[in-house]
Parts: structure tokens; C-alpha cells; sequence
């Protein structure tokens, strides 16, 4: 039965709609229309109506099961894919044991350990001049000699007072002993008069002896007793004369004593062995107190003073070992070591000073030269330092990956020393089930960013401590270079 005249353009016009639907639809399987009732041919509203499920369902995505052979391959390529982006291609740095060292970069100028200017302490016109610039000179050496007569002369003076004080003194301890022996023979006197008394008075109580005679014992028991009372004063007179003139021997020898010691200012000697480092006097001057006649420096031992912050007071100790470099030399390293710490830290700078000596055996560095220096505050003999390109931080924690057996691990860090370009690695694995570095791991250094723990990877090439290509896998012995950078 064929459809009416009326049912052919409504078909038409279904056809192109459904065409139209499945433009953008290239594999789909074709859509078969069932043949049309009259009933459906005179309604093509209807018809149409019916028909539209058809035509969303002819453009739906198309299921395996609608072509097999297609599906499969879609699966493939999108496995394939998602397993080459799970391989990650990095560049990795092989762990090696090395020598590291914490260093405190510093600067100073040289002092010698003793310098001084040499002053003048008298007032007198200089007469020579021993030891010329640049001269060495031992202690006790005559540096300088100054017009010294006038101080010869005062102390010839002191002396002949010191001599005639001392000649009083004698003769006055002579009129001592004179003195004592005039006393003893007074005293001798008197006990004769008082006996002489003590007896007559006896007798002239039995009327043995006249009344004149009584009378003249009394009266020579009284000149005894005056004469041993004389001689007593005198005595004492003696003993002060001696006394006063002990005191003036003693002021008179303090004046020689005095005049010695000035005549010594006139004769300039080196207080300890040393270099004449400058002279500021020829010969002739006149010079006052306080007038500069030499610079003397030891040069025997050199010394260089730091500044530096207290939060390094826990760093830097005494006998620490300390490397100079001056530009009058470059190149070459001057060895020293920490010898003094300062007890106080300054209140205005917040620093306290260090001092450190200088070794210079062959006496070529000079005060006041200007030296970079490093201080060696740590030492690790065999150290696993990690490159900081290679180092991420969660929670401001320090972490890395280590390609072992071409699978990511990720292992933290336990910062040790700190250099410029590394960090050394504290946690140390001492077994291969004990989390932590071994020497010879391999450090991811380039490809890290968003790796995953677990993660394959594949070692595209290896690089060096200072991030270098290398062109070959470095070997096993192979000693790394060491971090030297503060």
C-alpha cells in the first residue's frame, strides 16, 4: 500500500530532521524507520511527535557492544597514556661522603699582640738616637739617649748630702756610747755616795763620827744623785740626736734613690723585644713630657679582633681553627686560631670580640693590613650533603626524593651544616630497612615537583654538586667536591 500525496512531504521533512540531528554523530549506527499507517500519514504532527526519541537516541555516545573492534582500541591508547605520564624522567645526584665545614665569614685588621709609642718623661734636648726605623731591638736595648747632665749633677749633689748626713749620724751614735758610759760612771758615784751616807748615818747614831762629817756624806749623796740624773738626760739627748738624724739619712738616701731614677728617663730602653716601627725623633730636638720619641711593635705574634653578634656566642669557642687571606698575597691561606673570647657583649652594638693570632713564620704580614677571614665553627669528616635545588619544605619541614630501585622515596631532612648550595643530612640510614640517606643514593634533583611517594621514575641523566650535566653516570668511589661556600 502506498503512503498518500500528503504523507510524502511530512516524510521529508522527518528525514532532514534526523539527518540534521546526527551530523556531529560519525559512527553511529544507521536508524531504520518502520513503515507508516494511514492513519499516522494523515496525521504527520503526530507522526513526527513519535518519531523524535528515535532521533536523540540514533545521537547518544555510542556503547562498546556498538563497535567492539573500535572500543577496544580507545582503551588501549588511554592505559598506555596514563602509564607514560606515571613514569617521571628526572636528573639526579649521586650522594657521596665528603669533608664539610661550617664556616662565619669575617673581616678585620691586623694589631700586634704589643705596640706602643715610647714617650719621653722629662724635659731635655735628645743626643742620639740608638735604634733607627724598622730596626729590631731587644728588651732592655738603648733606644734613645737625652742630654743626662744636669741629672748627673743632682744626683752627685744627693749623694755628698746623703754621705755628710750619714758621717752626723755616726758621730752622734759616738756621743751616744759616751753618753752611756758617762751614765754608768755616774751611777757607780752614786751608789759609793749612797753607801757612804747609809753609814755615817749609822755611826752618828753610836756618836761614832762627828756631825761635819755626817753632814758632808749627805751633801755628796746629793751631787751623785745630780750627776747620774744629768747624765741620764743627756743620754736621752743623744738617743733623739741619733733618732732625728737616722731620719734625715733616710730622706737624704730617698733623694739619690730619686735622682737615680730620673737620671734613667734620660736613657730611653726598649720596654720588651720588638720593631722600631717609626721614629719621630733624628738627634737635636728639644723635647718635653709626653713628647713621642719611637713606635715599638712586637711582630712576633700578630692578632686580628672580630665584632661579631651574640646569637654566635654559642658558636664560636676558643682554639677554633681560623684561615686569612690578604690581597697582598692571593691565593695563599694564613692559618690562625681563636685565643681570647670577650666575657661581655656590648650594650650599643649587640657584638662581642674575639680575638685570634695570626701564624706567619716567614714574617711577611705587617700591622694594620687588611684580611678576610673565615671561621670553622663545625666540621663533618664524612658528610651527605643534599643540593638545596633538589630540597622541598612542608610545614617548614625540609624534605627530598631518592630514586631507589626507579621508585620515588620521599625521606626528611635532619639539617645538619648549611652551605650555599646544600644542606647536610643528619638522619643517616645504617640498614636498608631504617628510613634515611646511604651513600650512593640517588637525589632527585631536577623533575621533584609534584612527585608522589611511590611513584616510578626514570633516571634521564645525573648531575653534579654544582648542578652540571654530567656526561656520564658518576662512579662509586668517585669522592665528591666539597661545599666550602658559607
Amino acid at each position: 500500500m502506498q503512503p498518500s500525496s500528503d504523507a510524502a512531504p511530512a516524510q521529508k521533512r522527518e528525514k532532514s530532521l534526523a539527518l540534521g540531528k546526527s551530523r556531529k554523530c560519525s559512527a553511529l549506527a544507521p536508524v531504520f524507520f518502520p513503515s507508516v499507517s494511514p492513519v499516522l500519514a494523515r496525521q504527520p504532527r503526530l507522526r513526527f511527535l513519535l518519531l523524535l526519541p528515535l532521533s536523540f537516541a540514533a545521537c547518544a555516545p555510542a556503547e562498546p557492544t556498538a563497535n567492539k573492534q573500535g572500543s577496544l582500541q580507545d582503551k588501549t591508547s588511554d592505559s598506555s597514556q596514563v602509564e607514560a605520564e606515571a613514569v617521571r624522567r628526572v636528573h639526579v645526584y649521586s650522594l657521596r661522603p665528603q669533608r664539610i665545614e661550617e664556616r662565619l665569614p669575617a673581616s678585620s685588621h691586623l694589631a700586634a699582640w704589643r705596640e706602643l709609642s715610647v714617650l719621653a718623661r722629662v724635659h731635655a734636648q735628645v743626643l742620639e738616637v740608638s735604634a733607627l726605623e724598622g730596626s729590631a731591638v731587644t728588651k732592655g736595648q738603648l733606644l734613645v739617649q737625652l742630654d743626662d747632665k744636669q741629672a748627673k749633677l743632682e744626683l752627685a749633689a744627693a749623694k755628698a748630702k746623703e754621705k755628710e748626713i750619714s758621717d752626723l749620724e755616726a758621730e752622734a751614735r759616738i756621743g751616744l756610747d759616751e753618753a752611756k758610759l758617762h751614765l754608768q760612771l755616774a751611777l757607780k758615784d752614786l751608789r759609793k755616795a749612797s753607801n757612804d751616807r747609809e753609814r755615817s748615818r749609822a755611826q752618828a747614831k753610836e756618836e761614832l763620827v762627828s756631825a761635819s762629817q755626817l753632814e758632808a756624806d749627805e751633801l755628796a749623796y746629793e751631787r751623785a744623785a745630780n750627776a747620774a740624773e744629768l747624765q741620764r738626760i743627756k743620754l736621752r739627748r743623744a738617743k733623739l740626736g741619733v733618732t732625728k738624724l737616722e731620719s734625715q739619712k733616710q730622706s737624704a738616701r730617698i733623694q739619690r734613690e730619686i735622682k737615680e731614677r730620673m737620671l734613667e728617663d734620660y736613657q730611653v730602653e726598649a720596654p720588651f723585644d720588638g720593631l722600631v716601627a717609626e721614629s719621630f725623633v733624628k738627634g737635636g730636638e728639644w723635647i718635653s713630657p709626653q713628647s713621642p720619641l719611637l713606635k715599638l711593635s712586637d711582630r712576633r705574634r700578630l692578632v686580628a679582633y672580630f665584632a661579631r653578634p651574640q646569637k654566635e656566642i654559642g658558636s664560636i669557642r676558643k682554639e677554633l681553627d681560623v684561615e686569612f687571606s690578604f690581597d697582598a698575597f692571593p691565593g695563599q691561606v694564613f692559618h690562625g686560631q681563636i685565643a681570647f673570647i670577650s666575657p661581655i657583649v656590648d650594650q650599643q652594638t649587640g657584638t662581642f670580640r674575639a680575638r685570634a693570632e695570626v701564624a706567619d713564620p716567614q714574617k711577611r704580614l705587617r700591622a694594620g693590613m687588611f684580611t678576610r677571614a673565615e671561621i670553622v665553627t663545625a666540621v663533618s669528616p664524612k658528610a651527605l650533603m643534599i643540593p638545596r635545588t633538589a630540597i622541598f619544605y612542608e610545614d617548614q619541614r625540609p624534605f627530598t626524593f631518592v630514586a631507589r630501585d626507579r621508585i620515588a622515596q620521599r625521606i626528611p631532612i635532619e639539617a645538619g651544616i648549611a652551605t650555599k648550595g646544600a644542606v647536610e643530612a643528619r638522619n643517616l640510614s645504617q640498614g636498608p630497612e631504617q628510613e634515611g640517606f646511604r651513600a650512593g643514593d640517588l637525589v632527585i634533583v631536577v623533575g621533584g615537583e609534584n612527585l608522589r611517594p611511590g611513584q616510578a621514575v626514570e633516571v634521564a641523566g645525573y648531575r653534579d654538586a654544582k648542578g652540571l650535566l654530567l656526561a656520564t653516570e658518576p662512579k662509586s668511589d668517585q669522592q665528591a667536591p666539597a661545599h666550602q661556600d658559607g
